[in-house]
């Protein structure tokens, strides 16, 4: 998993992850900020292989990834289409996200 980016509206990170679900690119998206305090979410792709390919989808939209997954992720535990993460992993996430905050 490679961090790509943050956003602070999440319309615009809802039309991001759409954009590059739409590509074959998977992504996981927590919120790192608590809506007091001016809400953030951090934006990770699932395969770091595919990084590179979402940075460069970002700044050109008709990009195309050269190794985009297909639909068969969802029978793995995973539904990434929709954003949603067996609790195991979400817990993880939530987790780590928890100790960057207060490291920081």
């Amino acid at each position: 998993m490679e961090f790509i980016c943050r956003f602070h509206d999440a319309d615009e990170l809802q039309r991001v992850r759409g954009l590059l679900r739409s590509k074959g690119i998977p992504t996981f998206a927590p919120q790192v900020e608590p809506r007091r305090m001016g809400a953030q979410w951090t934006l990770f792709v699932y395969l770091n292989e595919q990084a590179d390919d979402a940075r460069r989808i970002l700044r050109d939209p008709g990009h195309q990834p050269a190794h985009p997954v297909g639909g068969g992720l969802r029978g793995a535990g995973l539904c990434i289409g929709q954003g949603r993460m067996s609790a195991a992993i979400a817990a993880v996430f939530t987790a780590g996200a928890s100790l960057a905050r207060s490291l920081a």
